[in-house]
């Protein structure tokens, strides 16, 4: 040890007594003190423009993959390795002193560790200049996540310590330094698309796969150390290492090539079975060093995944003539486990199988791309525009025998099971996001251990429509597939109720919605719905301009009513029926959920509500959750057509701009649970048209509203709540006009103390 200790203060002596060491480090510190710099004004323009917190801060400096510092250094990190190994070993050969070290008492193992010992002194140097950033974020964000940060530090020199390795080998090579910076790049890029090599084949996906150094500090750089990632910086540099040994033994002694291809052969078979094994779910762990865990499963989802049964499996259809299909192919199948990584962490035994068939969703479509071609023509075009076997598909035959998905449109499906034969499906969405996110995933999850909430739509009376795609309709928010907030993808299940031949609402609903009843219930149905909540049913309640008269029966149970009249607004532009709520600041006290929904412009839209009226003495509790705009709003008693007439308001006729309460929740206990009741004054808020339209800039948050109500209406049961620790590191103290001072320090006067301490060493060793 002795000698390699030796042998690595003399190579730093080398580098830090010659001018490349020295720019290296100042160029690299320069640049990330320019990224660092309009990061730094990003944030502080932000918050001094609106005036509020931000939540994640130290992510955000640090390792987020946009802004982050971090990301942006493992960028261009690569080219600065290979400059400094360019001449570890082909210097010693182009000047002949290496002959020397052979006839030295010193052995080829002990020059490798040494040099190699003095890269990873020299990249803790490097790396190390990122303190100086990290010191400033922790002087302006309250509570800075240090764990978080030094973990990707660590990530980012574990990549680099890979790459000197790589470019010790690359070195012991030639000769010529610059064929040794080129040579080591190109192994570099070569090691970074590695990964896309021979996906396609089940039986080298995997090799390959881990074989790729593309994004393996990512990982660290997010706030997550996996012993996977954690093996391969330990494995690849030794790999190399051992190759650096042998090339320097095979160079003194000689060697058939038979012998020289078995040593390198068996050393990468016992790398590459070290990897494959490590990249197994079973053998993996994790450290989660964010302070709110946001790399690991909320303690909802983790215990969901701990009362699946046994041998889950997630069988993923993808058909080959649906848009999707490129998710799914063969080469992208190592991408796309990937994304159930948190839940095979918790669940090892959590298995993938992909199913590849084809069938036509879309006549017309595909008629237009190939005109005049039969479907097993169409077939084999796409296989070879995607470059896969057109014999792997199922034809349709072969895969209705096996499932039936035409309810799933042939779209792009995964079906979650287990082995006592309870299954679900798990859909993408016509979204940017497109794949599910934890809480969809849980939620399937949680269906294959506890039924779904059953939600009963009341109908024969022009009521909202579930499956019909209106304007006025309700299909989006509860049956469309290809929605991500609609309640068929996050645990609930849904049917029609008629009472026209029933006299009870069936025991499997859950949920009770009555929505905009256009003609008078009878009585036989009003007794019905009577005895429901008086048995502690959970009810939502949507009514609507006009439907006063066959709402009022329902609610006046309840002491609510409805108010005669349509709320109005004197805004210039827009619908003048068209109202902004706020939520109440009881609502925002009482819950955390409110709460979320109280920012300014995050408001709940409605286009012709009404206003609500309630008694508080009918053994409810009442809590106004919506109120209409006190400064912009009245309820309208004499114009009925808006788009015909233009409101005005009359306090003659007692109009009075004031707010209006347009949403309320009644509760009570009855027997051993807690009955909810939410009563809207408008049935529109969760229509078709309302959940997906933008006006002026308004931030509309209606279909997350909606997703909260049924979270409380279903007990909390679904949709799954992923909550985690709120974000502590939120305060941000810098003004925007210190912001020049933070560029001079850390793009001139930081790396200028480097300049001049290898300026003072060069000239002092130039002396002597």
């Amino acid at each position: 040890m002795k000698i390699i200790v030796t042998i690595a203060k003399n190579e730093l002596k080398i580098m830090f007594y010659s001018p490349i060491a020295w720019l290296m480090l100042i160029i690299f510190i320069v640049q990330s003190g320019l990224f660092f710099g309009d990061i730094v004004e990003n944030i502080a323009t932000t918050v001094a423009a609106t005036g509020r917190n931000i939540s994640f801060l130290s992510f955000i400096f640090f390792n987020d993959s946009t802004y982050g510092l971090f990301p942006k250094v493992q960028q261009y990190l690569f080219l600065y390795i290979p400059l400094l190994t360019m001449g570890l070993m082909s210097r010693e050969v182009g000047e002949g002193s290496i002959k020397l070290l052979y006839s030295s008492p010193i052995d080829n193992t002990q020059i490798v560790l040494g040099k190699y010992l003095a890269m990873l002194v020299y990249i803790l140097v490097l790396i190390g200049s990122l303190f100086a950033f990290v010191a400033l974020g922790s002087l302006t964000i309250n509570n800075f996540d240090y764990p978080q940060v030094l973990i990707g530090m660590l990530g980012l020199y574990l990549l680099a310590a890979t790459y000197a390795a790589i470019g010790l080998y690359m070195s012991s090579l030639t000769s010529y330094q610059p064929v040794a910076a080129v040579a080591t790049m190109a192994l570099l890029a070569i090691l970074n698309f590695v990964g896309n090599i021979g996906q396609e084949y089940a039986w080298f996906r995997d090799t390959t796969y881990w074989l790729s150094i593309n994004g393996r500090s990512d990982q660290f750089i997010n706030g997550l150390a996996c012993s996977e990632d954690v093996i391969y910086f330990v494995v690849i540099p030794v790999l190399f290492l051992l190759f650096t040994i042998f090339r320097m033994t095979h160079y003194r002694n000689s060697f058939s090539r038979s012998r020289r291809f078995m040593r390198y052969a068996g050393l990468c078979t016992v790398a590459v079975g070290i990897g494959y094994v490590s990249s197994m779910p079973r053998f993996m762990a994790y450290y989660d060093a964010s302070a709110t865990k946001r790399n690991t499963l909320s303690k909802n989802s983790q215990e969901i995944m701990k009362e699946v049964g046994k041998k889950p499996k997630i069988t993923t259809y993808v058909n080959l003539m649906d848009e999707f299909f490129r998710y799914g192919t063969p080469r992208e199948i190592n991408n796309d486990t990937r994304r159930f990584r948190q839940y095979t962490r918790f669940r090892p035994d959590l298995k993938m199988k992909y199913v590849y068939y084809y069938t036509n969703p879309d006549k017309v479509a595909f008629e237009a791309r190939f005109p005049g071609m039969r479907d097993e023509e169409i077939v084999a075009k796409l296989a070879e525009t995607y470059e896969v076997d057109a014999g792997m598909f199922l034809s349709p035959e072969e895969m209705k025998a096996e499932i039936d998905l035409s309810k799933e449109k042939y779209r792009f499906v995964r079906k979650i099971e287990t082995a006592d034969g309870r299954s679900t499906f798990l859909r993408i969405y016509d979204d940017q996001l497109a794949f599910p996110n934890e809480g969809q995933i849980s939620a399937a999850f949680k269906r294959l251990v506890h039924p779904p909430s059953m939600v009963g739509f009341l109908t024969g009376h022009g009521e909202r429509d579930i499956m019909k795609t209106g304007d006025r309709d309700y299909s989006l928010y509860v049956s469309d597939i290809t929605f991500r907030y609609s309640l068929v993808n996050n645990g609930f299940d849904s049917q029609t109720v008629s009472l026209s031949d029933k006299r009870e609402i069936p025991g499997e609903i859950d949920i009770l919605v009555i929505a905009d009843v256009r003609e008078p219930l009878r009585e036989n149905e009003l007794a019905a719905i009577k005895r429901y909540i008086d048995n502690g049913g959970n009810v939502l309640i949507a009514g609507d301009v006009g439907r006063q008269a066959q709402m009022n029966p329902v609610t006046e149970m309840l002491g609510v009513r409805f108010m005669e009249g349509v709320l109005a607004n004197n805004m210039e532009e827009g619908a003048q029926n068209l109202i902004y709520n706020r939520v109440t600041k009881a609502a925002a006290d009482s819950s955390r959920v409110y709460r979320g929904f109280a920012h300014p412009r995050a408001q709940i839209t409605m286009l012709g509500a009404v206003g609500l009226e309630y008694e508080t003495d009918r053994g409810f509790n009442v809590l106004p959750i919506l109120t209409s705009d006190s400064t912009k709003s009245w309820l309208e008693t004499e114009t009925i057509d808006f788009a015909a007439e233009k409101a005005v308001l009359n306090p003659e006729k007692g109009e009075e701009m004031k707010p209006h309460v347009t949403m309320l929740q009644l509760t009570r206990t009855v027997g051993d649970r807690k009955q909810r009741i939410v009563v809207s004054g408008d049935g529109d808020f969760c229509s078709n048209s309302e959940l997906i339209r933008s006006r002026g800039g308004m931030s509309s948050r209606n279909f997350e509203l909606t997703m909260e109500l049924f979270r409380q209406l279903s007990d909390e049961a679904y949709p799954v709540s992923t909550p985690r620790k709120p974000s502590a590191d939120n305060e941000y103290h810098l003004n925007v006009e210190r912001i020049p001072l933070i560029r001079i320090a850390y793009v001139g006067m930081y790396p200028m103390i480097f300049l001049v301490l290898g300026i003072v060493i060069l000239i002092r060793r130039k002396s002597k």
